[in-house]
Formats: structure tokens, sequence, C-alpha cells
């Protein structure tokens, strides 16, 4: 299955990160990694999100 993000969405995603780099060294990644697991989970069972 394919995940496609709106432009608007990806921007969303990318001020997060940022924000998130701005507060900690290591959370800009933490947040992506969290991104990238939700998106994962969400495909592995559609039906339970």
């Amino acid at each position: 299955m394919l995940v496609l993000l709106r432009p608007e969405e990806e921007q969303e995603l990318l001020e997060a990160q940022a924000w998130y780099v701005s507060k900690a060294l290591g959370l800009g990644f933490e947040f992506t990694r969290a991104a990238d697991a939700a998106v994962a989970s969400a495909l592995r069972n559609p039906f339970g999100h």
C-alpha cells in the first residue's frame, strides 16, 4: 500500500520536526521515527485506526 501526503501535511510534519530539533539534540530524529512508526502501524492494521 502507498501513503501519499498532501503538500500541507508534509509541510506540517517538517515544521513539527524543526520545532523538535530546536528543543533538544536528537528530538527531531525521535519525532521522525515515531511518525514513521505510526504510519507503518496504520498500514499493517488500517481498520484499527
